[in-house]
């Protein structure tokens, strides 16, 4: 636990000082979301830390109370984080949420921010099966990702990008942006170590994908 402890503030130094992603995107707007992206995955990683098993999918019902959780903890209290510049769903200067949790209420048991259920969430998160210890799973295994991400590897048309790629944020604090596909920059790798552009067979058996479903967009 500690080396994962160390693993996460390591995590948050780079983001904050050196954020840099594998594939050199220079669209600044997009590295925000890697930004974003790198910060939810290492305030997750902090979290199990601090609190283990409490993000399973048994725990939190979906990507809002995975949310809340962290903004309970303190971890991760800033809504934008969870929002895209580039998706169509969401218009942040009319509806952007001040709050993930209820602002007049306080301390564990807040609930959620109303503004903030249901909003467009800009990414996916794996909500593993009651019992799973993250620290021991391989550093390969995907945290959160880009919303829209399919089983054979592209995103659909709705995501934040209309469906030309997305980020994932893995256990070993990678951040790496596919382009159209996982099948670029050399994919995702399985739990037996095998390639793959399968997100399902990255993660544990049991796993649940959580993120907004909203009606289909066309572009």
């Amino acid at each position: 636990m500690e080396c994962l402890a160390l693993v996460a503030v390591l995590g948050i130094l780079a983001a904050i000082l050196t954020p840099t992603l594998s594939d050199g995107v220079k669209s600044t707007p997009r590295n925000v979301d890697g930004i974003s992206l790198r910060t939810i995955g290492n305030a997750e990683l902090v979290h199990e830390q601090n609190y283990p098993g409490a993000l399973t999918s048994d725990a939190v019902p979906d990507i809002y109370a995975f949310a809340a959780q962290l903004a309970r903890d303190g971890q991760l209290v800033e809504p934008k984080t969870w929002f895209s510049k580039f998706d169509e769903g969401f218009n942040l200067s009319s509806k952007f949420p001040s709050t993930i949790v209820d602002p007049a209420a306080a301390g564990a048991v807040a609930p959620i921010n109303p503004k903030f259920q249901g909003t467009p969430l800009a990414f996916a998160v794996a909500l593993f099966p009651k019992g799973t210890h993250v620290s021991t799973l391989p550093s390969t295994v995907p945290l959160a990702w880009t919303r829209g991400l399919q089983t054979d590897g592209t995103w659909r048309k709705d995501s934040p990008y209309g469906g030309v790629g997305g980020f994932v944020f893995f256990l070993g604090n990678n951040l790496t942006y596919f382009k159209g596909s996982t099948a670029s920059n050399g994919g995702l790798t399985t739990l037996k170590g095998q390639s793959t552009t399968n997100i399902l067979e990255t993660l544990p058996p049991g796993t649940r994908i959580s993120e907004f479903q909203g009606p289909p967009k066309t572009r």
